[in-house]
């Protein structure tokens, strides 16, 4: 029985040594594996973080420039209210013209007028002359 229980005991130990260099082998499969995962995880986390980078830079750049139009956005309100306030200056201008015009054709007018008279009157004063000599000279 001595060969008989040093057999079992060897095949046991065997079994054992054989069962747990297949778990070793597992394990490092595993473990491998692990790595290779954690790995592709570092790498995504690495992409990731890069990516974010960007998105933040560019969130900056859209920032700057979302001020920039409303800034541009203000100007263009003060830029409108200004053509609005000089076009109502200019209708204001050209209905002053309008009034310095007819005030201008009423003076023509006006000037011919007294241009006439002055002249009837000249010719009357003319007249007069000539008769105060001839009642002078009579």
């Amino acid at each position: 029985m001595g060969r008989l229980t040093m057999a079992l005991k060897t095949g046991c130990i065997g079994a054992i040594l054989f069962f747990l260099i297949g778990c070793t082998l597992i394990q490092e499969l595993s473990n491998s594996q692990l790595e290779s995962q954690n790995r592709k995880v570092e790498y995504l986390t690495t992409k990731l973080e890069y990516q974010n980078k960007k998105i933040e830079q560019l969130t900056a750049k859209l920032e700057a420039e979302n001020r920039k139009v409303t800034q541009l956005s203000a100007k263009l309100k003060k830029l409108k209210q200004v053509t609005l306030d000089l076009k109502e200056e200019n209708n204001n201008l050209k209905a002053d013209s309008l009034r310095l015009t007819n005030a201008n054709s009423e003076l023509q007018k006006h000037s011919l007028e007294m241009t006439m008279k002055m002249n009837m009157l000249k010719t009357l004063d003319h007249r007069v002359e000539e008769k105060r000599k001839n009642y002078s000279s009579d």
